[in-house]
């Protein structure tokens, strides 16, 4: 079998985004954090991966593995040291706004309070400031369910890691699920520690956080 070919993708057609927003939908079905994220409704995680990657195009980079039909298979968001995730009003701009406005109260309370205040004090206790400075941060790392277990997701990491390495930085991610604990520590991630987190939809979940050197 050859090595699945990545690419690094600067702009995308609405239609990738399309294809990226739909590979996650069915990646994501069950998953605990993204439950969260969406406060239970399943609904509007489309329109969330959409915010996502359209955040990551502007500030981070999005690197793509595709099927043998073209269409995109797997995805990888990162981004670099000093920047993430919805961190800029302009990133937010691009679709978060609209997807805040879809959640119910609960939803938007803990997304302003409780998940925040929560991630800030794990990356303060397992994160040193060198560390920190020189992190890569994965925000979604998704294969299609139809498209795996060909080792797509394990050349994006490669490929993510190979320059970090170069430059003398590091990945980081955070994951839930055991099968996902499994498969970066798999792919060489050591675990830095993890903590428990509520969520809007009643109940909490276990959030671990991975390092790659």
């Amino acid at each position: 079998m050859s090595r699945p070919h990545v690419q690094r993708l600067a702009s995308m057609t609405d239609t990738q985004i399309k294809e990226v927003a739909d590979l996650c939908d069915r990646a994501y079905g069950g998953d605990v954090c993204m439950e969260a994220l969406v406060g239970g409704n399943w609904s509007i995680q489309n329109e969330f991966i959409q915010a996502m990657t359209r955040a990551t195009l502007l500030d981070g980079e999005v690197f793509v593995v595709q099927g043998d039909g073209g269409q995109i298979a797997s995805v990888a968001f990162w981004f670099p040291p000093g920047h993430g995730l919805f961190s800029k009003r302009d990133q937010r701009a691009l679709g978060f706004y609209d997807f805040f406005q879809s959640l119910s109260p609960e939803a938007q309370s803990w997304w302003q309070k409780d998940y925040p205040e929560r991630m800030a004090k794990m990356k303060r206790d397992y994160w040193s400031s060198d560390e920190v400075n020189r992190l890569w941060w994965c925000a979604n790392l998704a294969t299609d369910p139809r498209a795996q277990r060909q080792g797509f997701a394990t050349a994006l990491i490669d490929a993510k890691y190979q320059e970090a390495a170069l430059q003398d930085e590091i990945l980081g991610l955070a994951a839930a699920p055991e099968k996902n604990v499994r498969f970066y520590l798999g792919a060489g991630f050591r675990e830095k520690g993890g903590g428990e987190f509520t969520s809007p939809t009643g109940g909490s979940f276990h959030l671990r956080m991975f390092l790659k050197e």
